[in-house]
């Protein structure tokens, strides 16, 4: 899923105009984490811990492993598992403020709270 599809300047061309391909294909979007359009966020964390690590997985990756796993004489648990992009919560928003170029409000929750 492009994560960071939800309210942006493509998915509001597309919304606009039928034509266009909307980034997220078929699938509905919602915000997740950040919320681009209103500049505010909630980054859940353990007691006194840093920000978990994340897996984003695009349709794409999935796509591709599956297209990949078909051409395997045999699937075991063993063979592998799939994970997108992983990183840190806390590199996601500065890289969210930095691409948008918006300071965005944040909230840290504890996990027990979320």
């Amino acid at each position: 899923m492009n994560f960071l599809a939800h309210n942006s300047p493509a998915s509001a061309r597309a919304e606009a105009d039928r034509t266009l391909q909307h980034p997220l294909g078929h699938l509905d979007s919602f915000p997740f984490i950040f919320d681009i359009a209103s500049g505010k966020g909630s980054i859940p964390r353990p007691d006194d811990g840093p920000a978990p690590r994340v897996s984003f997985t695009r349709v794409e990756d999935i796509g591709r492993m599956v297209a990949a796993a078909l051409d395997l004489e045999e699937w075991t648990y063993d063979t592998g598992s799939m994970a997108g992009d992983i990183v840190s919560l806390d590199s996601l928003h500065k890289w969210v403020e930095e691409i948008t170029g918006v300071l965005f409000v944040l909230c840290s929750q504890l996990f027990d709270e979320y």
